[in-house]
């Protein structure tokens, strides 16, 4: 089910920077609501959030993810990194100040979406949190759900939504746009004061949207394809013509254009 051999030394190499510079963006965002003192990362990837919160003064870190990540290019102390496949429960053995998942939780089989909240819950009051979105495509997505889907799995764990920072994110230069386009804040029913001390309102059923440049890189992607099928056709026509039968031809005349 899971591919590991995706996530080899180019993928991250060409993520670097994009990934640094987006998490600076939202975590300095929400940083000027709720600064936390410990942060903990499930799918932490080489740790490039983590970093930004050891830069933006955050005192403890731990980050979680499977065995497929190369240890000897973490971004944070090998030390502060455990591996971990999310199909099973997390015990981090402490609570901290607040739990990240970006992009995760879409790589988990729908069956195993409510021990994965379950484990971040038990983790943190407030949860910083973003899976893809449906139709959004990537690697290994086994579980795309509008944002709605994710804020009924943490309710029936008693956390709240709050869905502010998409509207502060949203134009915001240096950010991925999925991030932009999914991110969302989960607190503990006790603790919503954190957040509506900030006059932000719950939000039960946040809305699904799709970011402009999001939508444009879809449809690039798109039209990318179709002119690739269109040039393979015309290609593969001689091919074609050497066919005997009308019948083999209009196969393989459909197989060409598909």
């Amino acid at each position: 089910m899971f591919d590991p051999s995706v996530y080899d030394e180019r993928f991250y190499a060409a993520e670097d920077v994009g990934r640094f510079a987006s998490a600076s963006v939202v975590l300095s965002a929400l940083f000027k609501y709720y600064k936390p003192d410990s942060v903990v990362d499930f799918g932490c990837g080489l740790g490039h959030w983590l970093f930004i919160c050891q830069q933006l003064g955050v005192e403890i870190i731990q980050g979680y993810d499977g065995h497929y990540v190369d240890t000897e290019k973490l971004k944070i102390p090998q030390e502060t990194f455990a591996r971990h496949e999310f199909e099973e429960p997390v015990n981090t053995q402490r609570s901290y100040g607040l739990a990240i998942s970006i992009e995760v939780g879409e790589h988990l089989p729908a069956s195993k979406a409510d021990t994965f909240v379950e484990s971040i819950t038990k983790s943190s009051d407030v949860v910083l949190f973003s899976a893809a979105a449906p139709y959004q495509g990537g690697v290994n997505h086994f579980n795309e759900r509008p944002p709605a889907y994710w804020a009924e799995k943490f309710a029936q764990c008693g956390y709240l939504c709050f869905d502010f920072l998409r509207d502060e994110l949203w134009d915001a230069a240096d950010i991925n746009c999925v991030h932009a386009q999914n991110i969302l804040i989960f607190v503990k029913e006790n603790k919503r004061e954190l957040f509506e001390g900030h006059n932000f309102s719950v939000q039960a059923a946040p809305p699904l949207k799709y970011h402009p440049e999001f939508v444009k890189i879809k449809l690039d992607t798109q039209g990318a394809r179709k002119k690739k099928k269109h040039l393979r056709y015309y290609f593969l026509l001689p091919v074609q013509l050497l066919i005997p039968g009308r019948r083999q031809r209009k196969r393989f005349s459909e197989w060409s254009k598909s």
